[in-house]
Order: structure tokens, then C-alpha cells, then sequence
């Protein structure tokens, strides 16, 4: 080595088969880690070349030193062995050695076609050098880029030296391995590349990081792929590839799986989700939403769920299964990659995709589209060169809090081939990031690392690697340290029911900023059950509720501007039928302490009653004020008055004829709870209206 040269970043001594290495035979080749080192042989007695290769973060405008130590244990006695760097496109340059006859070749191949600085085989210009070593004993290769230079070493000897800039060195990708011809065996004892190259992690990452496989319930000898796992953590939704049983069979591209949670953190055994989801063509699972009642689905289908072709569709959960998939519209859409991915936020409105397009920084990149109120989503718009780089991003996935972004990429420095890097949104523009950060070397691999979901929790993150794993790819859990969680969100769960009889019932939930009004997002209950879930996350105070038509919901609010951690609250959403008679509570109204004045908050749940009086002309209803005991009669009197007829005041300002709104007072005289209680209390302190004729 030389001196100053830059530090370690990669080394494989092969004492194990955890660095990302190829193993496997066929008539043609053989590559197996045995014995401390790795065992590679070229059958091939055609002249063939093979070559196999690892991958790492290269930054190729800086030193870095690639050193192999090989040794030669037979072929024929005109062939060599060396180091092979790929610079994408088709190019890669060797350097290979013949410890036979004592020659060397450096050289580049382009589409097929080779161009040597110093060639040995059967030509007038073989090079030879006493530096190089009989077979059977180790030989050390270096190629360095130090300084202008990109230089050649055999066993620290210097045997070529020329300009980096214009050699095509500048365009190394990374992808590095050992290079045979023809009829050769060769092990490879040490791998090592030097590069002083910073990978910043997320902090305080603790030692003894588990990535644990998901076992023979969900993995097989066939590739897992794209997992999602649901909000709450219980349902797992992922592909397999190549599996026989498929609807394609052992050519269908992908199928869907599904798996349920079983006791002690194992999983049940997965199933195929079925048509219309699955068909011959390659199918997978992009998102589910928090409720689990709807999901966004890789590609797109005919109406009778055969495939129409690339793009997107929305599924929903029926009474009698999952729909056929209907298209999702996205604006000025276009994809110069082969691939993409995609991620929906919790909230449904937010739609994140890795793309290359015109204004792509080189390969793919992550970009985000807004849903629209056609229900298409705008113009892809790209995240920016703090995200994005000229190498390519993948599979990113937009955890529940709305804000943390994870994604896989080459550009970004590595520990092998893609990791997994997180970001945060700092505003609302999409275009402003914090500066990523790598997930550290226990989440991420030295081998490929890529389509990382995270269950709302943040307990737990799942992803697919290439490292030991049952087959070709698999599925693996990490409980994740809290520096690498996203930000705390409140689940909440219940079940949609009618508020009369209490029976389940199908409906949409919408949930809204109580402060600004606006709508943050929506849900579905399941149609058989009534269930649903939602996700809100930190920093404000929520307003939510069932829709459903010819019924008004009693909404629900939850003041999330303090949260601190993750929680899971139970809350059942009522509907009530719109027939004389009825009274129904305004949840969302909200007064200072004794006083009548409504505050904001309270205009999302005044504004929908307003709504519904437009909506049913002939309606006229009672707004009724009532407090708790605390206080006098008569001062409770009149404050329940005045709140009533605040309620009337606003609902008369916006458009709604003063002869079909009436306001009564009843203080304390009509509770519907003890007021012993703070919660006896509460309840009984509430503004409601009650229909007097339809």
C-alpha cells in the first residue's frame, strides 16, 4: 500500500458469507466461500469470460484503493485471473495476471469490445513482470486512483501509471468482483477497498441490532418481495416471485401474499390474497391505508381484473372481498426508468414514486404528487438534490407521522449495494429535507437493502435482503432504535355504528385541523364489521367523524399538540338517523370558561351543520345549551342561553333562514351523566340540536 493512503471501507477475508458474494454452480462456472476464501472456477473450455461481483458506495472523484489477494490454482497455461470494476453502461476495465507465464493485462471492455494497455495472450505485445508470483502462491492486485493518477501494483510493484481524468476511470459504479478466462480456478483470499468516504448515520444507533427472518411461514426458496405492513402491525402484505403456485405460475412476475400476527411476535401462515388482486400479471401491494379497507396496487386492471398495463389502482374492502382495482390518474405522468416504486401517506393525499424523468439528477429519484379534487393526483414534482442524487433512488416509504421519508439509494454513501436512508420534511414545499441519514450498518447490509416499511408504531420495520437469506430474497423484522422511529402518532380504532340500534355500519371517516378547518384526511369502515382505524399524527388538535347519508355523525376531537409517544385509543363513532326527533351532540364546540364567545375550532363542526341544513330545506332543528351543577342556577341558566344562541347567531351569518333555527337554555336541569365525576361533568356540559321536523 501506499503511503497516506485513504482508510479502510470495505474488507472480506471470507471467513464468512455475509459480505454479498455470489454462491452458486452450473455446468459453465463455479463460486463457493470455503476454507477462508473464495473459491471461483471458470469450466468453460470456449473461451469464455466470467466474472463475480460485489458492490459498495464509490465516490469515484475521491482516492480509493481496490486490493485483491489472489491465488492461481490451475487453468490453462495462456489464461489469467485479476480484478474487475464495472463503469455501468455496458464498460468495465480488469486487471488480470498469468502466473504461468509471468504476464499482465490492463484493460477496458466496451460493448463487447476490448481495448488493452498490455495484452499476454497470443499476441506480439506481451508484457511480462518478475513480480508476479508462481501459481499456487498469493499475488497482491491494486488499482488506485491517488492523486492525478490512476495507477497498476502487482505485489508493490508499480506497473502502470497513467491520467486519471479522461481514462474512464471517473465513471466507476461501484460494482467490483474477480475476473476469469477460459478454464481457470482461482480463490480470492482478501477483498479490500480503501476510500475515505463519511457515512453519516442516524445517532445514537445502539450495538446488537437483530434483523430478524421472518421464517419458513412467510419466506420460501423463491423471492419475497415488496412487504407492507399494516398500521397497526398486524397484517403483513407482500409478493412472491416465481413461486409455481402463482396464477402465472413459475413465469408470473409477482403474487400477492397475506399474513395475519400470531402470538409471540411469529406470523401465521401467509395466503394468496386472491382475484381480483391477482392475476397472471406481475401484482404487488404499493400501500394499505391505516384502516386496512383500502390499498394502492402495482399496475392496472381490466374490469375483469385480468391486467391492463403499468401505472396504479385503488382496491377497497367489499362485503364480498377487495374490488377490481380502478385506475389512479396522475398527471403528466411518464417514466424514462424500467422501474418504479411508490408510496401513499396515511392520510391518502400524498403520493410518493421514484421516476426518471427530464429533470431527474441522473437515475431515478423520489418525487410526490398531490391529490387533486377530481381524485387524480398533480405532476410529479421532484424532492431535490438534498434527497435525490445522480446515482438512483428506490423504494420509498412515507411513515405514518407524514414527515419521516425512507428510501433506498446507490448515491448516498453505502455500506454495500442500496441502504436505506431517512429524511424528514422541514415544511410544507416537499422540496425542503434534512440532510439523510444512513440507518446504520446492522439495519443496512453489505448487500442489497431496499423496500423498508414501518408499521405506525415505529416499533418494528420490515424489509427484503439478499443476505442469508431462505431463497433468493426475504423478508426480515428490526425492532428499530428510537433515533431511527418516526414521529409519535395516536392510532385510533373503533367501529362505526348506527347510534340508535348500535349495529355496525359501512361509512366514510373524515378527520380535520379543529384550528384551521382544513381536511387532514379520510377513511373507510369495514363493511361488514364497521371497523376502522386512522392515524393522527403530532401538532394539533383533530376533529373527527363518520359520514354517511341520510344520518349526521356525533364527531370526536383529540388534542394531539403534546404528544409525546405512540398510543392507540379506542373510540366508537356514532351515526344518527335524520328523523324528527332526534338529538345529536355538537362534540366539537368548544367556549372559554365561562364565557359564550365560540372559539375557532369550533367553526369545522358549525360549518357541517350548516351544510346539512342546505342540504334538507325543509329541516328546522333546536340548538339546546346545558351545563354541569358547579355554580348558581341562574348564572348556568343564562350562560347555557347564551351559548345556544351563539350556535343560532353563526349558523343565521352563514346562509341559514333565522325561522328554522330556534335556541333554548337548560342549564343544569338535564344531564346525561352524574356530576360527581370531572367526566360526569364534562359530559354534561355540551351544546346539541335536536330536529323538529324533517
Amino acid at each position: 500500500m501506499y503511503a497516506q493512503s485513504p482508510s479502510l471501507f470495505f474488507f472480506d477475508d471470507f471467513e464468512t458469507t455475509s459480505k454479498g458474494w455470489y454462491e452458486g454452480e452450473t455446468e459453465k462456472y463455479s463460486f463457493k466461500i470455503t476454507n477462508g476464501g473464495y473459491l471461483c472456477t471458470n469450466k468453460s473450455v470456449s473461451g469464455e469470460t466470467f466474472w463475480s461481483t460485489n458492490s459498495t458506495y464509490l465516490n469515484p472523484d475521491k482516492e480509493f484503493t481496490y486490493q485483491f489477494k489472489i491465488k492461481e490454482l490451475g487453468g490453462y497455461a495462456s489464461d489469467g485471473a485479476g480484478i474487475y470494476l464495472s463503469a455501468g453502461n455496458n464498460k468495465y476495465f480488469y486487471f488480470v495476471i498469468n502466473p504461468e507465464r509471468f504476464e499482465y493485462a490492463i484493460a477496458s471492455s466496451e460493448n463487447g469490445k476490448n481495448t488493452f494497455l498490455y495484452e499476454y495472450y497470443g499476441s506480439n505485445t506481451n508484457k511480462r513482470t518478475a513480480a508476479i508470483k508462481p501459481r499456487n502462491v498469493t499475488n497482491t492486485l491494486e488499482i488506485a486512483h491517488k492523486g492525478s493518477n490512476i495507477l497498476f501494483r502487482l505485489n508493490d510493484t508499480e506497473l502502470l501509471s497513467i491520467p486519471y481524468a479522461g481514462s474512464g476511470f471517473e465513471s466507476l459504479t461501484g460494482v467490483f468482483g474477480i475476473f476469469m478466462r477460459t478454464n481457470m480456478t482461482v480463490v480470492v483470499e482478501e477483498a479490500s477497498l480503501y476510500h475515505d468516504v463519511q457515512i453519516k448515520t442516524v445517532p445514537n444507533l445502539t450495538n446488537g441490532i437483530k434483523r430478524e427472518n421472518l421464517g419458513a411461514n412467510i419466506n420460501t426458496i423463491y423471492a419475497e418481495k415488496l412487504p407492507y405492513i399494516a398500521a397497526d402491525g398486524k397484517t403483513l402484505y407482500y409478493s412472491i416471485q416465481g413461486n409455481p403456485a402463482n396464477t402465472g405460475g413459475t413465469m408470473d412476475g409477482d403474487e400477492i401474499y397475506v399474513a395475519t400476527a400470531a402470538a409471540e411476535g411469529n406470523w401465521n401462515k401467509s395466503t394468496a390474497i386472491g382475484k381480483p388482486l391477482n392475476n397472471a400479471g406481475p401484482n404487488a401491494v404499493i400501500s394499505v391505508t391505516p384502516d386496512n379497507n383500502s390499498m394502492l396496487i402495482m399496475n392496472q386492471y381490466n374490469a375483469d381484473g385480468t391486467q391492463k398495463g403499468s401505472g396504479v389502482s385503488f382496491s377497497y374492502r367489499t362485503e364480498s372481498g377487495w374490488s377490481v382495482p380502478a385506475d389512479v390518474v396522475i398527471n403528466n405522468f411518464y417514466n424514462r426508468a424500467n422501474t418504479n416504486e411508490y408510496s401513499l401517506s396515511a392520510d391518502r393525499k400524498v403520493l410518493f414514486m421514484t421516476l426518471q424523468r427530464d429533470d431527474s439528477k441522473g437515475d431515478k429519484d423520489v418525487y410526490v404528487s398531490f391529490l387533486q379534487k377530481d381524485g387524480s393526483f398533480s405532476t410529479p414534482l421532484n424532492l431535490g438534490s438534498q434527497v435525490n442524487t445522480s446515482k438512483g433512488e428506490l423504494t420509498p416509504f412515507i411513515a405514518a407521522d407524514g414527515v419521516t421519508l425512507y428510501f433506498a439509494t446507490y448515491g448516498h454513501p453505502t455500506y454495500g449495494s442500496a441502504d436505506i436512508y431517512m429524511t424528514r420534511r422541514l415544511d410544507s414545499t416537499y422540496t425542503n429535507w434534512s440532510e439523510p441519514l444512513n440507518l446504520g450498518p446492522e439495519i443496512n447490509s453489505t448487500a442489497w437493502d431496499a423496500y423498508y416499511s414501518v408499521e405506525a408504531s415505529g416499533k418494528y420495520a420490515y424489509m427484503v435482503t439478499a443476505e442469508n437469506s431462505i431463497g433468493d430474497i426475504d423478508i426480515v423484522r428490526i425492532a428499530l432504535p428510537q433515533s431511527a422511529k418516526p414521529k409519535p402518532v395516536v392510532l385510533v380504532y373503533g367501529k362505526v355504528l348506527h347510534a340508535t340500534t348500535k349495529l355496525p355500519l359501512k361509512a366514510n371517516i373524515q378527520y380535520v385541523d379543529l384550528a384551521t378547518g382544513k381536511e387532514i384526511g379520510i377513511a373507510t369502515s369495514d363493511p361488514k364489521t364497521g371497523e376502522y382505524k386512522i392515524v393522527l399524527p403530532t401538532g394539533a388538535n383533530y376533529g373527527f367523524l363518520a359520514q354517511k347519508e341520510n344520518f349526521f355523525s356525533v364527531s370526536d376531537n383529540m388534542d394531539l399538540n403534546d404528544l409525546k409517544e405512540y398510543k392507540e385509543l379506542e373510540r366508537n363513532l356514532y351515526l344518527a338517523p335524520l328523523i324528527t326527533g332526534q338529538t345529536i351532540r355538537l362534540n366539537n364546540l368548544f367556549f372559554d370558561t365561562g364565557k359564550s364567545d365560540l372559539r375557532k375550532e369550533s367553526y369545522a363542526e358549525l360549518n357541517r351543520t350548516v351544510e346539512l341544513m342546505k342540504l334538507y330545506l325543509t329541516m328546522t332543528i333546536e340548538i339546546s345549551g346545558h351545563t354541569d351543577n358547579v355554580g348558581g342556577d341562574a348564572e348556568n341558566q343564562t350562560l347555557s342561553e347564551n351559548r345556544a344562541k351563539a350556535v343560532v347567531n353563526y349558523l343565521v351569518s352563514h346562509g341559514i333562514d333565522a325561522s328554522r333555527v330556534q335556541s333554548k337554555g337548560y342549564g343544569k336541569t338535564k344531564p346525561v351523566s352524574t356530576n360527581d365525576t370531572d367526566h360526569g361533568r364534562q359530559l354534561n356540559r355540551r351544546v346539541d340540536f335536536t330536529i323538529i321536523k324533517m
